[in-house]
């Protein structure tokens, strides 16, 4: 987990704390417990240390460490905060549920204390991932999930000759009750993408006719079995104001390269997801007045994804 997404660092702290600190109480001497934690770490960057060689044998390290490492410290933090409004709105509903469920564990047996004990800590670590980043995301909280869950089966507990729990049932029912339609806008979205992919397939090729997503969904290339463009293929990457400062380039300069080479479709959004680069977005406007027509156009999660084919 860790070398897929470094922020998971405070949950494998915790994991290894605990999993020390159970050691410690069982009486473990300290010169053991140092070589289990020694142990632990060496085991944590193992993944990462042997993809970094990787890359250094391959003549990238510089490369692997600025994605991988410094790159992090150079994206800029949201002009709302990390806890901006949207962030609250999803926030409340999960830590709500997880104080409830804490609330209801103080009237159950005392030998499960240790366990709640354990999930509110791996609560406060998946809280230190989520937040870590100088920007936070809607999507970032999925990590909070699992401990609030968990948290969360308290409120639900029942006598063994109980009846019906109501509580569980209200929940279970909204749920059941949304699958269809979740159901259907991922299916709808699905659909809208390939529709788009068909159009934008007969203009570009594995080759060298390169499509240029500058903002829409990234598997347009896949689906249209397009050439990347770009080693910065993530849209975000180039669109992002926030990133500017950490692909090691300037977001207009590759913008810019990549509008020189002639992409024979380029696509973007009416509505933008993150704060734009206004240099690189002038960029690909000016492109498109000048030397594009419309293609096809396709409505994404209420964004009006728009495909736009070169004149020539």
């Amino acid at each position: 987990a860790l070398q897929v997404k470094y922020t998971v660092l405070p949950q494998c702290l915790f994991f290894g704390l605990w999993a020390l600190w159970g050691q410690f109480t069982r009486g473990m001497p300290p010169a053991r417990l140092t070589l289990l934690g020694a142990g632990f770490g060496v085991l944590g960057v193992l993944p990462t240390a042997l993809v970094g060689a990787g890359y250094a044998l391959a003549g990238h390290w510089e490369s692997f460490a600025w994605a991988n490492f410094l790159s992090f410290f150079e994206r800029l933090p949201a002009s709302g905060g990390r806890l901006h409004g949207q962030i609250l709105m999803l926030l409340l509903p999960l830590l709500g549920l997880a104080l409830l469920g804490l609330n209801a564990a103080r009237r159950g047996p005392s030998s499960e204390l240790r366990a709640y004990v354990f999930i509110a800590l791996w609560l406060a670590a998946a809280l230190a991932t989520v937040f870590l980043p100088s920007t936070v995301y809607g999507y970032y909280l999925a990590a909070l999930v699992p401990a609030c869950v968990l948290l969360s089966l308290p409120l639900f507990a029942r006598a063994e000759k109980g009846g019906v729990n109501i509580g569980l049932l209200i929940p279970a029912g909204l749920y059941l009750g949304l699958l269809p339609s979740n159901y259907d806008l991922a299916q709808n979205s699905r659909a809208a993408i390939e529709r788009l992919a068909s159009a934008i397939a007969p203009h570009v090729d594995g080759r060298d006719r390169c499509l240029f997503v500058f903002d829409g969904p990234t598997a347009l290339y896949r689906l249209s079995a397009s050439c990347l463009p770009t080693r910065f293929i993530y849209p975000d990457h180039l669109n992002n104001a926030l990133e500017r400062n950490a692909l090691g380039v300037p977001q207009e300069d590759e913008v810019a390269r990549i509008l020189a080479a002639r992409p024979p479709v380029i696509v973007t959004a009416d509505t933008p997801l993150t704060p734009q680069n206004a240099k690189a977005l002038s960029l690909v406007n000016a492109a498109i007045a000048r030397d594009y027509r419309p293609l096809a156009q396709e409505v994404l999660h209420k964004r009006v994804i728009r495909a736009f084919a070169r004149r020539d």
